[in-house]
C-alpha cells in the first residue's frame, strides 16, 4: 500500500512499448462504480523495488503543505538537482522505485533513455524531472 499511482494515455502507452521500455507493465484503469475498463487511460506499475541503504540513497526530505490543495509534497534537503546513489548493477532496467520510509513516499528513477523519450518524443511538459549521480 501507499504506492504513488502513475497513468498514461494510450499514445504514451505505445511510445513506450515501442522503445522496449524495460521494468515497467501496463495496467487497465476501472471506473469506480462500473468497474467497466476506461478508454485511453493505462496504469503504469514499476515492479522492481530496491532497498535504498543497499544503494546508498540517502535523502533528506523536508515536508511541504501547499496552502491551496492541502497536499503534502516532499523534497530532499540535499542538492534536489542533483540526488545520489551508489551504482548498481540493474542490467537492462529503464525504471525502478526508491521506497523512503521516513517520509511515506516513493522516489521512481527512470534511465536516460526513459527519461529522453517522455521529455523530447511524447513532449511530456507535466513531470518533474531532477537528475541523479551515480557514485
Amino acid at each position: 500500500g501507499g504506492w504513488d499511482e502513475i497513468f498514461c494515455s494510450s499514445y504514451a502507452k505505445q511510445i513506450i512499448e515501442d522503445h522496449n521500455i524495460n521494468g515497467v507493465e501496463f495496467l487497465p484503469v476501472l471506473h469506480h462504480k462500473s468497474l467497466k475498463q476506461l478508454e485511453d487511460i493505462w496504469q503504469i506499475r514499476i515492479n522492481t523495488v530496491l532497498n535504498p541503504i543497499e544503494i546508498g540513497f540517502f535523502p533528506e526530505p523536508i515536508k511541504i503543505d501547499c496552502d491551496i490543495c492541502h497536499k503534502v509534497t516532499y523534497k530532499s534537503t540535499k542538492n534536489p538537482l542533483q540526488p545520489t546513489f551508489n551504482q548498481v548493477d540493474l542490467g537492462d532496467l529503464d525504471a525502478f522505485i526508491i521506497p523512503v520510509k521516513t517520509v511515506g513516499c516513493n522516489i521512481v528513477v527512470i534511465s536516460n533513455k526513459f527519461y529522453r523519450i517522455l521529455k523530447y518524443e511524447y513532449k511530456e511538459r507535466s513531470l518533474e524531472f531532477a537528475a541523479c549521480k551515480v557514485i
